[in-house]
């Protein structure tokens, strides 16, 4: 019986779902977080290639841009959907802060640019988001959450997001090559 009790434990005090505890000692869960930082880095693309749309003089970079609205429209309605299956509320984190911030940056930085620059600072700020994204989604987000869907929800994106990254550069090595 004691080898039970020490048993059952360990596994209560090793568990990786039971780190985060409040001070009441219930654990508390992070999904209002991950699907909130989830809806964020959605907007963020969307709102950057809307954008794009406006602004870039180059066909193949409004195509690309149009292509990350629908897809990342897509998503943000998956993960919308999830939010509202959740017993938890989408809370604010220092994900979607973080996301919401260098937003705010990557919208400064293009505002400043016209025609060929600003399509390279598009391309090239594009790529680094997706390929940031992918790490936050793969390491971070379906790390931290315990909720078996929206778990499948965020590993499943990290391949659309990887397509992404390889339109994204093809476009770069067609439209930059094309402007030297």
């Amino acid at each position: 019986m004691l080898y039970f009790f020490i048993l059952a434990s360990a596994i209560l005090i090793y568990n990786p779902a039971f780190a985060e505890k409040s001070t009441s000692g219930i654990v508390e869960s992070k999904d209002g977080e991950v699907v909130q930082a989830a809806i964020v880095a959605h907007e963020v693309a969307i709102s950057v290639a809307e954008k794009a749309m406006q602004n870039s003089p180059t066909e193949e970079v409004r195509q690309i841009a149009q292509m990350i609205i629908r897809d990342h429209e897509a998503a943000l309605a998956n993960f919308e959907e999830m939010a509202e299956e959740l017993d938890d509320e989408p809370t604010e984190s220092e994900w979607s802060e973080q996301l919401q911030a260098e937003a705010a940056d990557r919208k400064e930085t293009l505002s400043e640019k016209l025609g060929a620059e600003f399509d390279e600072a598009y391309l090239r700020t594009e790529l680094e988001y997706h390929q940031d994204l992918v790490n936050l989604f793969h390491n971070e987000l379906a790390a931290a959450t315990d909720e078996r869907d929206l778990n499948a929800l965020v590993v499943n994106y990290v391949s659309e997001l990887n397509a992404h990254i390889v339109q994204i550069e093809n476009i770069i090595e067609a439209v930059l090559e094309d402007e030297d």
